[in-house]
């Protein structure tokens, strides 16, 4: 019941807030609190609530063709390999959505860390 109620908020979550993270950083955790828009289980940055914004750093992403076999590799996943192929940082974190309550979420980060997209969300919107 308790999982149900935590992924009805997690979808239907739409306003963006300060939340603890939590990740590894060269074999360290790191524990911070940043701001997150969660919108259909997939959070972003407030700049990148819609990636299309000019204010997002992957709104150019999405008018450039992706070969898709240049994505599917032996080693890593097509999202983060196609983070990578567009100079963003990809990384595995969790956000506390509920006093001790973590949920999984993958990100591709701007390079200079301020802003950051749902790799689902990159990967469903990439053209081939």
């Amino acid at each position: 019941m308790k999982v149900l109620l935590l992924l009805a908020f997690v979808e239907s979550a739409l306003a963006c807030e300060v939340r603890p993270i939590r990740y590894i950083h060269n074999s360290k955790a790191v524990l911070k609190s940043i701001s997150v828009c969660i919108k259909n289980n997939k959070a972003s940055s407030e700049d990148c609530q819609d990636m299309t914004s000019a204010g997002c750093f992957a709104s150019g992403w999405m008018k450039e063709k992706v070969a898709f076999n240049t994505l599917v590799k032996s080693v890593g996943s097509p999202g983060f390999n196609l983070c990578h192929l567009r100079g963003g940082l990809p990384q595995l974190y969790e956000i506390e959505v509920s006093p001790k309550k973590w949920v999984n979420f993958e990100r591709c980060q701007s390079a200079d860390l301020k802003q950051f997209v749902d790799i689902d969300d990159l990967i469903s919107k990439v053209t081939y």
